[in-house]
């Protein structure tokens, strides 16, 4: 005959403690990767508006190096419009070094400021 285990088998409420342990333990990990997931979201998102912004800069000062000989050589500003937002650059000549503010306005609304130098005789 097969011997059963008296903890199994009274209706004294042994069980449901454990039901209730193993279900917290389930929603707290269920929950928790929730939240990590989403925070990967957040992350990805930030990463990528991080990685437009640094395009957006490169373009405009690549940009503006290409035309700054066409341009007033002492000082002055250029706007320039790139699929992923808009760069306005203000320069100003300072010895061989031209001194850069440059201004990027995200499609939402965003903007960012950079301030940066270039060599005024530089070929690249």
């Amino acid at each position: 005959m097969r011997k059963s285990t008296p903890f199994l088998n009274e209706e004294k409420g042994f069980i449901l403690p454990i039901v209730l342990l193993i279900a917290a333990l389930l929603f707290l990990f269920v929950s928790t990767n929730i939240t990590i997931y989403h925070n990967e979201l957040t992350i990805a998102k930030n990463e990528i508006s991080q990685l437009k912004i640094d395009t957006l800069f490169q373009m405009g000062r690549s940009k503006l190096k290409n035309e700054i000989s066409s341009l007033n050589p002492r000082s002055g500003t250029v706007e320039y419009s790139f699929p992923d937002g808009d760069v306005k650059i203000s320069y100003i000549r300072k010895q061989e070094v031209y001194e850069l503010a440059i201004y990027i306005y995200t499609p939402d609304k965003k903007v960012f400021a950079i301030a940066n130098h270039m060599e005024a005789d530089s070929p690249n």
